[in-house]
């Protein structure tokens, strides 16, 4: 896992996201998660975040 400064969040390795209910809804080795919160592919960076200037 890295955290890009004032951008997403990468993971790699083996990584499954689930949903509410337990089920696998994508696999990957690779993932960028959005961190700005205005994603339009959430949990996932689209790279709103350049457009906004996010700084978190």
């Amino acid at each position: 896992m890295a955290l890009l400064a004032y951008e997403r969040l990468f993971l790699r390795g083996d990584l499954r996201v689930v949903d509410g209910e337990g089920n696998v809804v994508r696999t990957a080795t690779r993932m960028a998660l959005c961190r700005c919160g205005h994603s339009r592919n959430k949990p996932y960076c689209d790279l709103s975040h350049e457009e906004l200037g996010f700084t978190g």
